[in-house]
């Protein structure tokens, strides 16, 4: 038990000795490259789990930021078609735009936290992308529920012209019904 005592000691007073030696800045050098390492590892793997997972609702944040710091920067329509959009409307439209400003470099995420806010030109050439594809956004999710409505549309009409047909069918097989009780009633 004292032997183990004497250890514990031991061990205290060279770590003291080399605290306060001229290896103890190596120690810290080393020290500081290892918590910045996995500092900059745990970063890179919440950012890994949150793309896979998903990040929550990226369409609330994006929109309190386009009816708050972000309204100078967007034109008015696209502030009133945002608003109109449903939650999950907005929910989708988000995670496009986000895809598509990944594609260009950019981060939506940052520019709803105000990083380009001290660059007023990437903000501007930002901001333009975001409303020139949220214009081509409108036009391809119009022409899908134009496209939705005209298949609804013929497969109404094919399934009218079915009943149509099995109604004209049943029909000429009642008056062959008629014309063969007529026959034998007349012979």
């Amino acid at each position: 038990m004292i032997a183990l005592l004497l250890l514990i000691v031991a061990a205290i007073i060279v770590g003291y000795y080399l605290s306060r030696s001229k290896y103890s800045e190596h120690i810290d050098d080393a020290t500081e490259k290892v918590t910045s390492t996995s500092k900059s590892w745990t970063g890179k793997a919440g950012d890994w789990v949150q793309d896979r997972v998903g990040r929550g609702k990226d369409g609330d944040s994006f929109k309190e930021w386009v009816t708050g710091p972000g309204a100078e920067y967007l034109p008015d329509d696209f502030k009133e078609w945002l608003a109109d959009l449903s939650g999950e409307e907005t929910e989708m439209f988000t995670q496009a735009l986000a895809n598509y400003s990944k594609g260009l470099g950019y981060d939506l995420s940052a520019l709803e936290k105000g990083v380009y806010d001290n660059n007023p030109a990437l903000m501007q050439v930002y901001v333009e992308a975001v409303v020139v594809y949220s214009q081509e956004y409108r036009k391809a999710r119009q022409a899908h529920l134009e496209a939705e409505e005209v298949a609804e549309q013929a497969e109404d009409e094919s399934e009218a012209k079915a009943s149509t047909k099995a109604a004209q069918k049943s029909t000429s097989r009642r008056k062959k019904e008629e014309v063969n009780t007529s026959e034998a009633a007349a012979a």
